[in-house]
């Protein structure tokens, strides 16, 4: 498994995690409803999320779109805050 700090969306799998006490309520909102968020993410399959008390996960085995620019871009989430993992 390779460890990356920035994302790779045409990989056959790829995920992220990140630390719910980096983001605001409304950023994890937003990534609880990414798939409602916009209309250039309507159309995409949704990623699969996972939570727990400290962490919120998303990963996908398809070319699904871009989650990191959502996350950066429309969720104000620094990129810093944002592990990513491409298999």
């Amino acid at each position: 498994m390779k460890i990356r700090s920035g994302f790779v969306s045409n990989s056959s799998s790829a995920s992220f995690v990140i630390n719910k006490a980096d983001i605001t309520k409304a950023q994890l909102y937003a990534i609880r409803g990414h798939q409602l968020c916009g209309l250039e993410y309507a159309e995409s399959d949704a990623w699969n999320l996972k939570e727990d008390e400290n962490t919120i996960s998303g990963e996908t085995i398809i070319d699904n779109f871009d989650m990191i620019d959502y996350l950066v871009n429309d969720c104000h989430i620094d990129n810093n805050d944002i592990q990513c993992r491409e298999y």
